[in-house]
């Protein structure tokens, strides 16, 4: 009896386990299309898109990515679709 309880208890573990990673790389993927979003509707609200803004954004988002200018991108974006509504 007790060899079963430790199988199960470590099948347990190994689901939780399998579970906490699927729920990372989903929230991964959801933060990915979140800021691809906002990144279009800052493209769109600029009106345009040079190769400088795109690297821009590039740096911002990814490559050293801040919450600060990522927050400001945001408010800019949501003020201007409010004034566009």
């Amino acid at each position: 009896m007790g060899n079963r309880a430790l199988i199960a208890l470590m099948a347990a573990f190994w689901a939780l386990i399998v579970s906490l990673w699927f729920n990372h790389n989903q929230h991964q993927t959801i933060i990915a299309a979140r800021d691809k979003d906002l990144k279009y509707s800052y493209i769109q609200m600029r009106g345009e898109a040079a190769p400088a803004d795109i690297l821009s954004l590039c740096n911002v988002f990814e490559f050293n990515r801040n919450p600060d200018s990522i927050k400001l991108i945001r408010r800019q974006v949501e003020r201007y679709e409010q004034l566009v509504q």
